[in-house]
């Protein structure tokens, strides 16, 4: 007997009462599409997430799609989080209504990130080539590169790739290195690159392809998959064990595939959902905005996106229904009209390869506020003066009653590094303004004063040595624990302790404690029992036990003296701890939070974010700024990279455009992402050279200043 159902308009008008505004008719023929592959094309501020769910409850409610049928893929778990608490409450004011749904369970539902759901997957299945596999997080990969892949190297190909990838990824030094070398390893995986192909190029890719087999070797031994190789070994599932694992997705059902963020999509991820909607009539949605691609650098890959009708037809012989949501509900029409404009202006963004055909511009719902303008600039002889301007405007919205609250604004840069190229002036300004400010990303995660003196404790207790294998940092860290030590009286005793009971012990003796059990102990100490008190300052000492324990995993938890020298912990492995764990923290440029949890500002508190921090959310006032890298018209390595790597792709592309184009393109649509996070005003803050600058300059548009000060009325 087939379950009861309510019709697609009932929908409608269940969720229009429910949201308390009309869906516009563009998102309702997004919503009740029906059979096929379908392309939504979501500009900022149409509502996006809103359709995604309720096109899910569409295929739930009115077409009752088993739940275990359907796969909605989203860009980070905190995504997949909203998206699921959406559902839920979405599908509880249906079945309230229409009580023949109240059977509708929406746990089976798979929903999350695609790493995540491989994963499941693979394990459920019990693949053999996954079987027992531990999944390594980007640390725990960069952590094997350096133990089993680099020391592995000759130096013919230690060469070979730091000259021959320089211009991309290498910069000097021992974890620039790795790190770069972690880099390409990735770049062949997510582009499904054969490495047979690359060994037979000579010269850079010969060298390439041969610290791929050691890092693949590597990987194997120790019985781990990063994560390109998690879905490198989901698409060989799906691809080699169709008879005898029903082709994965389809044994258990799988009948329904929606993708959100599809612009960041890479070729290898695009097989999967490909191989995934392989029957007919391949019901395959797709929603994003190749407008607004912000990770090339990780190998997304736009053109994914906008080729989307040519793979269906190259695969299936069919075309998506494709779909563009252009009613902007966000922004004031000044700022969306400027939104389009800004992108307009660029004749690079005018060829076909730059946006999906036939886009049309973006038009507002909304009206605007006659209190303030909504497009303003603050420039000043300086970077410095023009902060300074910034935080008195600040101030002043605040006492007029403008802003009720700090994170009502945004300060959004390419990087919010607290150096005087990137937000150090703003920083400054804002702290001597009395503005408390709210800084995850500024990448100074080692030198927060809960990390560094928890790792100045652990360095100090394990035996670090004043020498000059020591870096600078780790210094900084011993000091930064010696002035608390005095202050604190149970945390110096332990250490002190501790370190005279190492001091005590013959040469080979093993040493009880490992070095987590240490941290774990000074962490339960003062002042760090006083710091997690704080939810901020709690989760980065989280993150750093989980990073040692990566470290340990890697070069072992068990310590031990050194051989011929008692009383000092094994030389090789202290050494390890201090180029594989505190240089990493240093070069890594680790951030204070992590992306899948990253939250708008606290009550109370300014915020100063990147621009991929910002994506999804949005502000009444955005201060937009250049950091020093946005100044220098350089290419992007990743876009030099994805061109030459071109010549050795399987999957079918058009030709390239070449790196030089794309990186201006990419820098564009970073930009356009700043602007439309603005709801009522937008304001640019610059230098009086900057904005005078006759050439075109990407942050003001692809005309000349003259154009771009028409627009922004000076403050």
């Amino acid at each position: 007997m087939t379950p009861a159902s309510i019709t697609p308009q009932e929908l409608l008008q269940a969720i229009e009462e429910k949201n308390g505004f009309p869906l516009d008719p563009d998102q309702k023929r997004a919503i009740i599409h029906g059979d096929g592959p379908l392309l939504i094309i979501a500009g900022p501020g149409t509502g996006k997430t809103e359709v995604l769910v309720a096109r899910c409850l569409k295929l739930l409610c009115c077409d009752r799609v088993e739940p275990h049928s359907i796969m909605m893929t989203t860009f980070t778990k905190k995504a997949a989080n909203s998206i699921k608490s959406r559902l839920a409450q979405g599908l509880e004011k249906l079945q309230q209504r229409y009580p023949q749904l109240e059977e509708i369970n929406t746990s089976p539902l798979r929903l999350g990130t695609l790493h995540s759901l491989a994963d499941l997957l693979l394990r459920e299945y019990n693949y053999p080539a996954y079987r027992n596999f531990r999944l390594l997080d980007e640390v725990g990969s960069a952590m094997l590169v350096d133990r089993r892949v680099i020391p592995n190297l000759t130096q013919g190909q230690r060469n070979a790739l730091y000259e021959g990838f320089k211009p991309m990824w290498m910069k000097p030094g021992a974890w620039p290195f790795t790190l770069g070398v972690q880099n390409l390893l990735d770049r062949i995986t997510d582009n499904r690159i054969n490495p047979a192909t690359l060994e037979q190029a000579g010269g850079k890719w010969t060298a390439l392809a041969e610290t791929y087999k050691i890092y693949h070797a590597a990987l194997i031994e120790a019985r781990a998959a990063d994560f390109n190789h998690l879905l490198k070994a989901y698409l060989q599932f799906l691809e080699q064990k169709q008879a005898e694992y029903e082709a994965a997705g389809r044994a258990e059902g799988i009948t329904h595939i929606l993708v959100d963020e599809y612009q960041d999509t890479n070729p290898m991820q695009e097989a999967i959902y490909f191989q995934l909607a392989g029957a007919p009539p391949h019901n395959l949605t797709i929603v994003g905005d190749e407008d607004q691609a912000l990770y090339r650098f990780r190998g997304g890959t736009m053109e994914c996106m906008t080729e989307f009708p040519e793979r269906c037809a190259a695969a299936w012989e069919t075309e998506p229904e494709v779909i563009q949501l252009a009613a902007n509900h966000r922004s004031t029409p000044e700022i969306v009209t400027w939104c389009n404009h800004y992108l307009e202006s660029f004749p690079t963004m005018q060829k076909p390869s730059a946006r999906s055909e036939g886009k049309e511009p973006l038009y507002a719902t909304r009206q605007s506020p006659a209190y303030y303008p909504q497009l303003s600039v603050i420039a000043r002889n300086s970077i410095g003066r023009t902060a300074q301007e910034l935080a008195k405007l600040v101030q002043e919205l605040k006492a007029a009653g403008t802003i009720k609250d700090y994170n009502q604004c945004a300060l959004l840069m390419g990087s919010t590094k607290r150096t005087v190229k990137n937000a150090g002036p703003f920083h400054e300004a804002l702290e001597e303004a009395g503005i408390p400010i709210y800084n995850p990303r500024a990448k100074d995660y080692h030198e927060q004063p809960e990390i560094a003196q928890a790792m100045g404790a652990l360095l100090t207790l394990l035996g670090a040595k004043q020498q000059t294998m020591w870096s600078q940092s780790v210094q900084s860290m011993k000091t930064a624990y010696q002035s608390i030590a005095h202050e604190n009286a149970e945390l110096q005793r332990y250490v002190e302790q501790s370190r005279a009971n190492i001091m005590k012990k013959e040469a080979g003796a093993r040493i009880g404690p490992t070095a987590s059990d240490m941290l774990y102990r000074i962490l339960q100490l003062k002042p760090f029992t006083t710091y997690r008190q704080d939810p901020v300052q709690d989760a980065r000492l989280a993150k750093l036990t989980q990073i040692l324990e990566t470290f340990l995993k890697e070069y072992g938890r068990n310590l031990r003296i050194d051989q011929e020298h008692p009383g000092e912990i094994n030389r090789w492995w202290l050494s390890r701890f201090q180029k594989g764990l505190c240089e990493y923290l240093v070069e890594q440029d680790l951030n204070q939070d992590d992306e899948e949890e990253i939250q708008p500002a606290p009550s109370g508190q300014f915020p100063i974010m990147t621009v991929h921090q910002a994506k999804g959310l949005e502000f009444d006032i955005v201060f937009a700024a250049n950091s020093w890298m946005e100044t220098q018209n350089r290419t992007d390595g990743s876009c030099i990279l994805q061109e030459e790597l071109h010549q050795f792709s399987q999957n079918g592309r058009k030709r390239w455009p070449n790196a030089e184009e794309v990186s201006l393109q990419d820098r564009i649509r970073k930009h356009y992402v700043s602007y439309s996070r603005a709801k009522q005003a937008l304001i640019l803050l610059t230098e009086n050279k900057q904005l005078a600058k006759e050439k075109p300059y990407p942050a003001f548009g692809g005309r000349n200043s003259e154009w771009c000060r028409n627009y922004f009325q000076p403050l």
